[in-house]
């Protein structure tokens, strides 16, 4: 093969590489995004959100969703994952706090208290 052959096929396997690393990462930002979005609805849904507090929660789980995105791709074990992302949620929980009425906010304590009774039995079984 002559050296400009080589030369080409290397750029041309260069740039598929890169053109595939772009089109994943847009991809991946796609499927954050549509995640977030559909957790949200859920809890519109759930908390019977107003129009207003939807786009703030809306707001509030995207931020958070950036910001925990980084962590999981990381090389940490899942104790170390888990341990970062704890003030993350206590973060989240903070901020909907602000935005829920009382009756939301009731009712997310109650789910809140209901997942970890749930997760305490899982652990003694």
């Amino acid at each position: 093969m002559s050296r400009n052959r080589k030369k080409v096929i290397a750029l041309l396997s260069a740039f598929l590489m890169i053109g595939t690393t772009h089109a994943q990462s847009f991809s991946e930002i796609a499927l954050l995004e549509n995640r977030v979005e559909k957790a949200t609805l859920f809890m519109k849904m759930k908390y019977d959100l107003n129009e207003e507090q939807y786009y703030s929660v809306l707001e509030v789980n995207k931020d958070i969703a950036q910001k925990v995105k980084p962590i999981l791709l990381s090389d940490k074990t899942k104790m170390e994952k888990i341990l970062a992302i704890k003030p993350l949620g206590i973060e989240r929980g903070k901020a909907l706090m602000r935005i829920f009425n009382e009756e939301q906010k009731k009712t997310f304590r109650t789910i809140k208290e209901e997942r970890k009774a749930l997760l305490q039995t899982w652990l003694e079984d």
